[in-house]
């Protein structure tokens, strides 16, 4: 990892209404997806598609340039540390 750890803010009023906070609590939303079951990727995914908040969780992951967990359907991780985390398992 290069540079200081960024801290990010946190999400604003928002998030309370988002499906991870409401419906699919029980989901693992910051863990980075290599360390997820494959079907568990695809229902956050589809929880996240049907989202009433998923527009301000996008901006919210790419305005605080978050690298782990999974926002607004995609894991957010780097493709780099992503790789790396792989092989690491493999």
């Amino acid at each position: 990892m290069t540079g200081p750890a960024r801290v990010c803010t946190i999400p604003g009023p928002w998030a309370a209404r988002g499906s991870c906070a409401t419906t699919a609590t029980g989901y693992p939303w910051t863990t980075d997806t290599w360390l997820v079951p494959p079907v568990l990727v695809d229902l956050m995914a589809d929880t996240c598609a049907a989202c009433p908040v998923l527009t301000q969780c996008d901006t919210y992951a790419e305005a605080e340039a978050v690298t782990g967990g999974f926002w607004a359907g995609r894991d957010r991780a780097t493709e780099e540390l992503a790789t790396e985390m792989r092989r690491a398992a493999a």
